[in-house]
């Protein structure tokens, strides 16, 4: 007895000398890391730490906001700063280390912070983009909750539909205000919650695609695109359920990750959907089973050898020259209609750049321009025209659905003219020409009810999964180039102001990065 009371008396003296709490908490192996960090810093290891906007708040804690439940053992060996005995919190904490790094390596937070408010560009009510939108240095991030992701966005384009959110013109409308502007965009996992981890994203479960990344590169962040419309993406942090946000391969460059919501999709639907044109742009360019290819997952489209002919307007756009290009790499002919500049030279080196993206011939988008005796030999050299794709409307969609040949489609997508879009009564009557529209969200709403049906297998191999992974295919073999022009928070508002009414301008994003 007299031997345990000693033994007792010593354990709780060497607890009081040693500062230790009976529950051990993640501070000290955060501080042990912090201090390593910083000599590693000295010696060149790690870059200077980047400055953050907006304030950062204390998490509530490891029971509440904890690492990913799946950690690739890979991680936590590459930041081991001590000897193998410590406890399981302690582990934990240093493996979440590991992880919390921007894509150059550098430490992004605290160990124990996240961030309470971000930089912004919202509008407290509609109305012109002009008038209405502003730059919010300290707008609120929502609390980062157990099935949620805390992400900050790398890139953000500007698209038409954009505009059209702001002015309450579009259908989707935000659910209070001040809103957050913006529909696209590509991101970083800089924290998942307790109950969510990488698999948990769309797409995450597809280990077979991402498993080769994440053992060559663990350390990188994830990078993720979202997932449903409206997300407000003209931001840099943000917190989403991690069910609305698709993981996406971290090869992709982050300004064509960025289109990967709405441009990409968009022109690849349009070639896929609604004609013939002798192509399968879901297959095409990949053998069954390769990467990228969904050969193998998902039912090819039955296609006639010959090959048909694609018109479009607004081709300077980035859905006209994802499908520039979309269709360059397939063989398929498309000729371009592209509306006046404010000078010929101008008009020119548009129409040169149009050309080496793929174009077979470029004609001028006003009355008469497929009529010219230049144009129309030209068309009667190539294949029938079975498509026309319609971005503008007005005028320039009459034109279009003229240059059909017999039982052509005209697909309507966008109104940059913001007038009717028109087939002309001969093209209607006598070659038998039809109209359609599409709309990017209303066939992500049907796929994604069909997936909600349909069980896990069926779901990886469904619509959406398929389309994502010819995109990335695409990228993979250096098919598409979709440069963005970049512009930072400060001077966002001067420049979507300065390309107002203009065409040719192409494709505005925000970068996070930049002032």
């Amino acid at each position: 007895m007299l031997f345990f009371t000693s033994r007792v008396f010593a354990l709780a003296f060497a607890l009081s000398v040693a500062h230790v709490s009976p529950r051990p908490d993640m501070h000290a192996a955060a501080s042990r890391f912090s201090a390593s960090a910083r000599c590693l810093s000295r010696a060149g290891g790690f870059a200077r730490p980047i400055a953050t906007s907006g304030s950062v708040r204390a998490s509530d804690g490891a029971d509440v906001v904890s690492p990913s439940p799946v950690v690739d053992p890979r991680c936590a060996s590459t930041t081991r700063l001590d000897s193998p005995r410590r406890s399981a919190r302690t582990t934990a904490a240093r493996r979440w280390s590991a992880r919390r790094f921007c894509s150059d390596g550098r430490p992004l937070f605290g160990d124990n912070a996240l961030p309470t408010t971000t930089r912004a560009v919202v509008f407290d009510a509609h109305g012109h983009p002009s008038r209405a939108l502003r730059v919010d240095e300290a707008f609120p991030v929502a609390p980062l909750g157990p099935e949620d992701v805390l992400v900050r966005f790398v890139a953000s384009p500007v698209n038409p539909s954009d505009a059209n959110v702001v002015e309450g013109t579009y259908p989707l409308r935000p659910r209070a205000f001040p809103a957050v502007g913006g529909g696209e965009g590509v991101a970083e996992v800089v924290r998942f919650g307790a109950r969510v981890d990488r698999r948990s994203l769309v797409g995450g479960d597809e280990l077979d695609a991402f498993a080769e990344e994440d053992a060559a590169q663990p350390r990188r962040p994830v990078k993720v695109v979202p997932d449903v419309p409206g997300s407000g993406t003209w931001r840099e942090f943000a917190v989403f359920p991690a069910a609305a946000l698709r993981r996406v391969p971290a090869r992709l460059p982050d300004e064509l990750a960025a289109q990967m919501c709405v441009n990409l999709p968009t022109a690849l639907r349009l070639l896929q959907d609604f004609a013939d044109l002798g192509a399968d742009f879901e297959a095409d360019g990949g053998s069954p089973g390769s990467p990228g290819s969904p050969g193998r997952d998902h039912t090819q489209k039955k296609t006639n050898a010959q090959k048909k002919t694609v018109v479009l307007n607004a081709p300077t756009s980035a859905v006209g020259r994802a499908a520039v290009q979309m269709c360059a790499a397939r063989g398929v002919p498309v000729v371009c209609a592209l509306r006046a500049r404010e000078t010929d030279d101008a008009w020119e080196r548009d129409a040169r750049y149009l050309k080496s993206l793929g174009a077979s011939l470029v004609v001028r988008d006003a009355a008469g321009g497929f009529r010219t005796r230049a144009a129309a030999n030209a068309l009667g050299e190539m294949p029938p025209v079975a498509l026309a794709l319609n971005g503008v409307g007005g005028a320039s969609s009459a034109a279009l659905a003229g240059a059909l040949a017999e039982n052509g489609v005209m697909v309507t997508y966008g109104g940059m003219a913001r007038a009717p879009a028109h087939v002309p009564t001969g093209a209607a009557i006598f070659k038998n020409v039809t109209a359609r529209g599409f709309w990017l969200t209303r066939w992500s709403e049907e796929a994604r009810g069909a997936e909600r049906e349909s069980d896990s297998f069926a779901r990886k191999r469904g619509a959406r999964g398929a389309m994502f992974r010819a995109l990335f295919g695409m990228v993979d073999r250096g098919e598409l180039a979709m440069p963005t022009r970049a512009v930072g928070f400060s001077g966002f508002l001067d420049a979507l102001n300065a390309r107002e009414g203009k065409v040719g301008e192409g494709k505005m994003a925000l970068w996070t990065s930049m002032s």
